[in-house]
């Protein structure tokens, strides 16, 4: 995760707000959600780490 949010960032055209709404797109694609104190923490995080949670976190549907 840190990985794709430096990349985001670097990118001069790539606002917090648009790495924002990819990992929203992602926790919809997923049927899940990010908890807040796992969002804090997002960007010591790993790609694996944000799938597994994800996982975890899936919402009833």
């Amino acid at each position: 995760m840190a990985e794709v949010l430096s990349w985001l960032k670097e990118d001069a055209r790539a606002s917090s707000l648009d790495w924002v709404e990819i990992l929203m797109a992602a926790e919809e694609e997923a049927s899940s959600e990010s908890t807040d104190a796992f969002a804090e923490t997002l960007e010591q995080r790993t790609f694996r780490e944000y799938v597994e949670h994800l996982n975890a976190n899936r919402r009833v549907v």
